[in-house]
């Protein structure tokens, strides 16, 4: 484990032990890998706010990144200050505007992909059954879901994660379908998009996931960005363990 090359102790723990006020004298903590926090949304929430309150020297990432992301108007935050962002809307559950004929006059697009607040994913085209439709939405009345169009480029180029310690850039990962992820060189347009991205943030995070696809024009446009949960593809790129383990160790 990199962490101890570094003469890092360590504890693993789930997010959902945690119990505030019993943190004894740990100095820091890294919030990485936390599944099920869109599932349990509430409880997540109140998980940030217990660690906030436990007077941690160092929290990677900080809890205030993390609401942000995961709150729908981040990549509009990032689309405000010029990023070039995928284009999305973001809809309540329920609202006339999701039936699929005032969707696709909205995209002007035949095939859309539509986000639940899980992270499941359900995609509409003129073969989507209603019924299949109306059961998707129904267990997010009351949510709010991301919908946008399905990019051309994604069935033979498929998506580029861009991953990011402490503010540099590591490594880049193609994820194509049906095909084992594959490092790749990085696009200088989308760098400066991360940089840019990052100029906004109220800290530096220590790991971020940054996803690209490429529009008709083959520029890259920023589609979705991974703050709670970046997968990192240590198993393509190892070094970056070693990379975190050093942020770590010199910080604390």
């Amino acid at each position: 484990m990199a962490l101890r090359h570094q003469d890092v102790q360590f504890e693993l723990k789930a997010w959902t032990e945690w119990e505030p006020g019993h943190r004894d004298s740990t100095p820091a903590i890294m919030l990485y890998d936390l599944p099920g926090h869109r599932s349990q949304h509430s409880r997540f929430k109140k998980f940030l706010k217990g660690v906030e309150s436990d007077g941690f020297s160092f929290i990677w990432n900080s809890p205030s990144l993390l609401r942000w992301n995961l709150h729908d108007e981040d990549l509009s935050d990032l689309r405000s200050v010029g990023v070039p962002v995928a284009p999305f809307r973001i809809f309540e559950v329920p609202s006339v505007a999701l039936d699929f004929e005032n969707l696709q006059d909205v995209f002007e697009e035949e095939t859309l992909v539509a986000w639940a607040p899980d992270g499941s994913e359900f995609v509409l085209n003129l073969e989507t059954s209603l019924t299949a439709w109306q059961e998707f939405l129904k267990p997010w009345t009351g949510k709010r879901i991301r919908i946008e169009p399905s990019f051309e480029s994604l069935s033979d180029m498929g998506k580029f994660k861009y991953i990011v310690i402490d503010g540099m850039l590591s490594h880049v990962v193609q994820v194509r379908q049906g095909m084992e992820p594959v490092l790749t060189s990085a696009d200088n347009r989308c760098l400066k998009q991360i940089q840019k991205s990052l100029s906004i943030f109220e800290d530096t995070p220590l790991t971020a996931e940054f996803e690209f696809v490429l529009s008709a024009e083959r520029n890259g446009l920023l589609y979705s960005l991974n703050l709670v949960e970046p997968r990192l593809y240590l198993h393509l790129f190892p070094e970056a363990a070693t990379a975190i383990a050093r942020v770590i160790a010199r910080q604390l």
